[in-house]
């Protein structure tokens, strides 16, 4: 064999492995985007789980006493979480999740926070923020208490979806 065709052979052969490695890298990036899609719609099928569970309570564990003393019967701003006897064994949650027992009104959930696996990616981390709003035109925060909780259910995954996926709902009593 000459020194051309070995020379050819050599640049057949780099060539090849730069189309194998390019191709490689194009079949990772495409199943990273695969997952990170996957990721999303597990994000939000676990986000909303969890806020249709947290919709299902009542408003305030003392909204009995509404009718009497008015907005200053619900639990101060300081105190929203759960209420004695309510606290959980660990947190993250792990199914089956102590929430749906051990918690009695909406903002039971704040500062909660479960671990759940999807049937394809696992160890998502789902959060909960719980506060008063200040009313229905001015959705800003208030220490004041107030007719109007918002939810913040934030589902997100250190691999495929760190910056998380988030939904809100404004819950009214």
């Amino acid at each position: 064999m000459s020194l051309g065709q070995t020379m050819l052979t050599a640049g057949f052969v780099v060539l090849l492995i730069m189309l194998t490695i390019s191709s490689n890298r194009m079949l990772m990036e495409s199943q990273e985007t695969v997952f990170e899609a996957e990721a999303i719609d597990i994000a939000a099928d676990l986000a909303n789980a969890l806020m249709t569970e947290a919709s299902r309570k009542k408003f305030d564990e003392n909204q009995a006493n509404y009718g009497t003393n008015g907005v200053n019967a619900f639990t101060s701003s300081s105190n929203l979480g759960p209420e004695s006897g309510e606290a959980l064994s660990s947190l993250p949650d792990v199914a089956p999740f102590q929430s749906v027992s051990k918690f009695d009104d909406v903002d039971d959930y704040n500062g909660y926070t479960r671990r759940v696996d999807g049937q394809t990616i696992t160890g998502f981390i789902v959060s909960v923020k719980v506060y008063y709003l200040v009313s229905r035109t001015n959705l800003t925060q208030t220490t004041s208490k107030t007719m109007l909780k918002r939810v913040d259910v934030k589902a997100e995954h250190p691999n495929y979806l760190p910056s998380g996926f988030t939904i809100t709902r404004i819950m009214t009593f």
